[in-house]
């Protein structure tokens, strides 16, 4: 399909037991795994071997490079963003 693909994507939340209350630790282990194979991702959740996620990863302002690989509390732009109430301790119950 022809045309701009600019914000054609998905959001997936992600949570196993271990990553909640106080599991950024677990959170961050499975980060590090992501970004290990991020090329072998961008191809394989691609019908079109990765091609049609060139055309949808267009680096802009709003998303890092198709290249890159990137995580941060808050960080929309991040190609994970980690929320910042995650990192909160668990007393906590909203954000300051």
């Amino acid at each position: 399909m022809t045309g701009d693909w600019n914000g054609a994507g998905c959001h997936i939340n992600v949570s196993t037991k271990q990553m909640r209350a106080g599991g950024i630790e677990h959170i961050e282990k499975a980060i590090e795994k992501l970004r290990k194979r991020h090329a072998e991702h961008i191809r394989a959740y691609d019908a079109s071997g990765g091609e049609d996620n060139k055309r949808r990863l267009v680096a802009s302002e709003l998303y890092t490079s198709i290249h890159d690989f990137s995580a941060g509390v808050a960080n929309r732009g991040a190609s994970i963003c980690i929320p910042y109430r995650v990192i909160l301790p668990p007393t906590v119950t909203h954000m300051p």
